[in-house]
């Protein structure tokens, strides 16, 4: 009973966020601490000098970590620092399962000529998707759809918490955990592509819960045509293994990333999806201009 109690009047407290600021200018709170300390309010998120994005937390974690943390400084550390690399000067990004916006809304930052397109295929999810872009002008455009290997619908996996991030349309993501199913339009990103007059595509980041393959499958083409960089999750090895089957011969080479630790990073890698983390593949060139070593292509 304290405990709710004590909760309620954390999130009901006059003046919370200025005092936050205070604290976080004055004192480098542990992880362990600041996670405590949530709130609902906007703030901006510094992602390079004099870049910058401006986002609504709902006392989430994501957000709350950006906060007190920074851009690329705890969570996805790595995959936000090459992900800040790799924005600058590019045409077109696809953010596929994009939840708040955080990677999307960082490549609208950073490179502002950019046709910045983030897919949200949760409704409440995409709300604040929206919301986030609506703070920073409207930059980047929304699609409440589920990225897959064609236009129709599907069956999506979710759960009863106000806010999610695992909903799949791969059943096996929630197991037991999921609470509700529901249809959802789904969409191909080749003929997503043909649809909207987009020519080319630079960059990728891919995270739909284990539906990647599908993914990957629906934009072939894309991937023939453009050779786009992907930063893509991938969850466990059969995972990996139906994704490096996709870009087989298309000169790619790969990348793991570590996140966490003193092994923090990213190195190269024969197979994907031995450990579950966020993976890079790229072309040579991409992978030189980026300052990492040169592995063996995918065959």
């Amino acid at each position: 009973m304290l405990k709710r109690i004590l909760k309620q009047a954390w999130r009901y407290l006059p003046f919370k966020l200025p005092a936050l600021r205070a604290l976080r200018t004055t004192t480098r709170l542990p992880e362990r601490v600041y996670r405590h300390l949530h709130f609902h309010a906007d703030f901006d998120v510094t992602v390079a000098p004099g870049v910058r994005f401006r986002i609504r937390s709902y006392a989430d974690y994501i957000e709350n970590d950006l906060f007190w943390a920074g851009y690329a400084k705890n969570w996805e550390k790595v995959s936000l620092a090459v992900w800040r690399d790799l924005c600058r000067g590019t045409g077109t990004v696809l953010d596929v399962g994009a939840n708040t916006g955080v990677y999307a809304l960082a490549a609208a930052a950073l490179s502002p000529g950019a046709r910045v397109i983030a897919f949200e295929p949760v409704p409440r999810v995409c709300d604040r998707l929206k919301a986030n872009v609506a703070l920073n002008g409207s930059r980047v455009m929304v699609e409440n759809v589920a990225v897959s290997d064609r236009d129709g619908v599907a069956t999506l996996h979710d759960t009863d918490d106000e806010h999610v991030y695992s909903a799949s349309l791969d059943y096996q993501m929630l197991g037991n955990l999921y609470s509700r199913s529901y249809e959802v339009p789904t969409v191909g990103l080749d003929s997503y592509c043909v649809a909207h007059g987009i020519g080319r595509v630079d960059l990728v980041k891919i995270d739909v819960e284990r539906h990647e393959p599908a993914v990957f499958r629906g934009f072939r083409h894309i991937l023939e045509e453009s050779r786009p960089t992907v930063l893509v999750e991938i969850l466990d090895g059969e995972i990996g293994e139906a994704v490096a089957e996709q870009i087989a011969g298309l000169r790619y080479v790969m990348y793991e990333i570590h996140e966490k630790g003193t092994t923090s990073g990213i190195f190269a890698t024969a197979s994907l999806g031995q450990s579950d983390r966020n993976y890079l593949l790229c072309q040579p060139e991409t992978a030189k201009r980026l300052g990492l070593p040169e592995p063996e292509l995918i065959r």
